[in-house]
């Protein structure tokens, strides 16, 4: 799907909110801010460049969290701890042992988790920019290594567009 027709401003921006807030902690937006006011400094609009048409994308995606999950490990350890789950579960889908849903579904920490960590269809640009730059590279299918940012760790899946 190419067509800057078919997405409007209130799902896109649905989308951002949805992906900002897998492992960001919550916060309460004071009155006077808007909505774009929140958003992190890694995920930002698309804009298409001239001549181009923005691309829909579709990916499932599963997240671990690195920091702030436990009391009793240091940031250090608990991302130690965060990056061997993620591998664990990249290994065990690339074996074939698991499949990306199912996974997703078991121990992903973003809200998308519940339904096997589909992500709403966001535009490229969208996303954080590990996460973008793999969805965008992606074939339909395919699944990424094991990437990081600010929030933790991640496996993106290119679902059919």
């Amino acid at each position: 799907m190419t067509h800057a027709s078919k997405g409007t401003a209130a799902v896109w921006f649905a989308a951002l909110l949805l992906i900002a807030s897998c492992g960001a902690p919550e916060r309460e937006r004071p009155p006077e801010t808007s909505p774009q006011d929140t958003v992190p400094e890694d995920i930002r609009l698309a804009d298409p460049e001239p001549g181009h048409e923005l691309q829909f994308l579709r990916a499932a995606h599963i997240f671990i969290q690195s920091e702030g999950v436990s009391d009793s490990l240091s940031p250090a350890d608990q991302d130690l701890e965060a990056l061997r789950t993620i591998t664990s579960i990249h290994r065990r889908i690339t074996s074939g042992e698991a499949d990306f849903e199912s996974m997703a579904r078991e121990y992903s920490q973003c809200p998308s988790s519940s339904e096997g960590g589909i992500l709403p269809v966001f535009t490229s640009g969208a996303l954080a920019r590990p996460l973008d730059s793999a969805a965008a590279a992606l074939a339909p299918g395919e699944i990424s290594g094991i990437l990081r940012t600010r929030f933790g760790y991640h496996i993106i899946k290119r679902l059919e567009d």
